[in-house]
């Protein structure tokens, strides 16, 4: 009679521990993913800005998105403009076009050379070594998601880069306009 309770007792923990695991796939706590996954290597962000880019003679706002990996640190000179780079990563560009001058305005943005809302017309995304780009991989093809909600940013992405390679993005924050 005490192996039956015995067995009892365990087949109960086990039943409780496998439903707490079921409960913990399930939590919606999660943090978000704050990374770029190039060819299935990730990487965390680090610092990312905007520098705005007045009258295009469009009927859009161009705001170039410049994000950076962990491991690399932006140098400003003295009027608090970015001038150089440091350390090991990768940097991922889009020069994209708004239509607001302040932010960028929410929805998908696909490459077009018109400059028109919701494009992008130069992008990259290159390796850096020892504060230099290892070269201008220009992309083959991306899209990029931005969703924004007061001064928070979600911006996710996808694509291939200049050798064909998968990369996928995600980065949700406040991204400081220069």
């Amino acid at each position: 009679m005490k192996k039956a309770y015995l067995l009892l007792g365990l087949s109960l923990m086990l039943a409780v521990s496998a439903c707490k695991k079921e409960e913990d796939d399930n939590d919606d706590t999660k943090p978000f993913p704050q990374e770029l996954v190039v060819d299935g290597t990730r990487y965390e962000w680090g610092e990312s800005f905007m520098e705005y880019y007045p009258d295009y003679g469009v009927n859009s706002e161009n705001l170039d998105l410049f994000m950076f990996t962990d491991g690399i640190t932006v140098h400003y000179d003295s009027d608090n403009l970015p001038d150089s780079i440091s350390g090991n990563g990768y940097v991922l560009y889009f020069e994209l076009f708004s239509a607001d001058s302040t932010y960028l305005s929410a929805g998908t943005y696909t490459a077009d050379s018109t400059l028109a809302q919701g494009t992008y017309y130069s992008s990259f995304l290159a390796p850096v070594t020892n504060g230099e780009l290892s070269g201008d991989d220009e992309l083959n093809s991306a899209t990029v998601e931005v969703v924004r909600e007061d001064n928070v940013y979600t911006i996710t992405g996808s694509g291939k880069d200049g050798m064909n390679r998968d990369f996928s993005f995600s980065y949700q924050g406040a991204i400081r306009r220069i």
